[in-house]
């Protein structure tokens, strides 16, 4: 079975104390444990040929798909040409056959009835014209394509911790400088670009994945101290990871961020 976040073994910016724990215990990081989780739960019965992996950032969903699906092509994009020297270099490490990266900004995505499926994951949020976005994702699917869509949400209440995290606050409003939208708005928009909503799921619940993220960022700087204190911190924040997985196959009324299924027809 692929383990996802793999390519941190190969990756020349992870440590070896992030490299050692993701030995034993894989990933750290709540927010990319439950992330990657929910990938898996709503993906796993597709089998594509052809991928496009759209703002793929550090690439672990790239890598993940690579291994997990064979018989598929990836084609990762990002807009980050700095990233995409870095992923390549990975690549270069870990030689799979079926990947190739691009630098370019998903808003000028120009193909047409070229994947099976795509995904966009914690990317949109980052672009202004997500209208257009969704519509170059709806013209490069062939019909019965697939798009997985994860997303942040207009927060419904503060963030645990959120006095604690000013700087993080300040990095997401540089970062995202799209509106931040309902579950309502995201469905509508995608919809309206022609594309059926099959499943979608509200994640990151405040008493379990938000929580545990907000814990885990309290020691975000990159200092050797704060990296042996989410260490140590990560039995409670996995804990609390596997309560939000527990809690999403409920009927779950509220959530920091939104997973979807697409399907072109």
């Amino acid at each position: 079975m692929s383990q996802f976040g793999s390519a941190r073994l190969y990756r020349s910016d992870v440590g070896l104390l992030e490299r050692t724990y993701f030995r034993l215990f894989g990933l750290a990081d709540p927010s990319h444990f439950i992330r990657s989780h929910c990938f898996r739960r709503f993906t796993n019965s597709l089998r594509p040929s052809k991928i496009l992996d759209a703002g793929c950032g550090a690439a672990d969903y790239t890598f993940f798909m690579a291994e997990q699906w064979p018989q598929a092509h990836v084609h990762a994009l990002d807009v980050d040409k700095a990233q995409i020297l870095k992923n390549q270099d990975t690549l270069r490490r870990m030689k799979p056959k079926n990947i190739d990266f691009g630098c370019q900004d998903i808003t000028s995505l120009a193909e047409s009835e070229t994947y099976d499926f795509i995904t966009c994951i914690d990317a949109l949020e980052h672009i202004e014209d997500q209208t257009a976005v969704l519509r170059n994702f709806h013209r490069a699917m062939k019909t019965e394509g697939v798009l997985y869509l994860h997303i942040p949400l207009v927060r419904p209440r503060p963030v645990p911790f959120s006095k604690h995290l000013h700087s993080m606050d300040e990095w997401s409003e540089h970062e995202h400088i799209a509106p931040m939208r309902t579950k309502e708005d995201i469905l509508k928009m995608v919809e309206e670009a022609g594309l059926r909503v099959s499943r979608w799921q509200y994640t990151f619940a405040y008493h379990a994945g938000e929580l545990a993220c907000s814990s885990f960022a309290l020691f975000h700087d990159d200092t050797t101290m704060n990296r042996i204190a989410q260490l140590f911190l990560s039995p409670i924040t996995r804990m609390l990871a596997y309560l939000e997985l527990a809690t999403t196959r409920t009927d779950r009324t509220e959530g920091f961020a939104l997973a979807l299924l697409a399907r072109k027809v």
